[in-house]
C-alpha cells in the first residue's frame, strides 16, 4: 500500500482521482474527480438511481490517485468527460450487484449494458469507468457474497428507490435479488488504487480501505 496516494484535498488533482467521502447520511460514495478540457476540477459520480451528476468539484474532497502513467491519467480524464456529456447515462439505473457486462464506449462515452445487466452503483461506477478504458482495478473473483452489514445497508437503499419515485419502485423490485451478491464498498474501490499492481485483490482492498476510513474519521 502507498499511503502518500492518499490526499484530503482534490485541488491538487492534474488528470484523475478517485474520492471518497462521508454523506450527510454517514455512508461512504465515491466518485471521480477530474480535470476537463478547460482546466476545470469536475466531480462526476453516480449520486443514485438515475441521478449520474457532473458537477464543480468546488468543495475539497478526500481522494486517492491510483498509480498509473501520466498518460494513461490524461486519457481517462478525457474519457471521463466523454462519459459525462453522454445524454443516454444521465439515467443510469442504481443497482446491488457488480456487473462485468456494462461498460462505456471508448469514442462516445456512452454506457453499453448486457441483456441482463440492471445498472451500477457509486463504486461500480467507478469500476466500470477504469475497466472501460483498459484498467481493471480490482479482481472481482476473490471477493466474498455479502456479510449482514452489506445487506443490511441494501435493504436500506432498497427502501429508498421504493420512496424515490414510480421509476425507482420499479428498479427496487427488479433488483432485489442482488441482496447476497458480493457488494464492492465504495471503501474498498478507494483502497484498489492504493496499491502498486492491478487488479488487487480482495483482501488488500479491504484492508486499504479500513485505513482510508480511519483516515476519514
Amino acid at each position: 500500500m502507498d499511503a502518500s496516494r492518499f490526499s484530503r484535498d482534490t485541488n491538487g488533482v492534474d488528470s484523475i482521482a478517485v474520492t471518497i467521502e462521508r454523506t450527510p447520511n454517514c455512508n461512504l460514495h465515491v466518485g471521480l474527480a477530474y480535470r476537463a478540457s478547460n482546466n476545470e476540477l469536475k466531480w462526476l459520480h453516480l449520486a443514485f438511481h438515475e441521478m449520474l451528476q457532473n458537477e464543480a468539484c468546488a468543495i475539497a474532497k478526500p481522494c486517492v490517485t491510483p498509480r498509473i502513467d501520466s498518460a494513461e491519467a490524461l486519457y481517462l480524464s478525457v474519457f471521463a468527460e466523454k462519459i459525462a456529456k453522454s445524454k443516454i447515462n444521465r439515467r443510469i439505473p442504481y443497482n446491488l450487484k457488480y456487473d462485468p457486462d456494462i461498460s462505456f464506449d471508448t469514442k462516445t462515452g456512452a454506457i453499453e449494458a448486457g441483456i441482463d445487466s440492471t445498472g451500477l452503483g457509486c463504486a461500480t461506477f467507478v469500476l466500470a469507468v477504469f475497466r472501460s478504458s483498459g484498467c481493471v482495478l480490482v479482481d472481482c473473483s476473490t471477493w466474498p457474497p455479502a456479510n449482514e452489514d452489506d445487506k443490511e445497508q441494501r435493504r436500506t437503499y432498497l427502501g429508498l428507490l421504493r420512496r424515490c419515485s414510480a421509476s425507482g419502485r420499479r428498479q427496487a423490485e427488479r433488483i432485489e435479488s442482488e441482496i447476497d451478491l458480493p457488494r464492492f464498498r465504495p471503501e474498498q474501490v478507494a483502497g484498489a488504487c492504493l496499491e502498486d499492481i492491478y487488479p488487487a485483490c480482495y483482501d488488500l482492498c479491504e484492508k486499504n480501505g479500513h485505513w482510508i476510513v480511519n483516515q476519514l474519521n
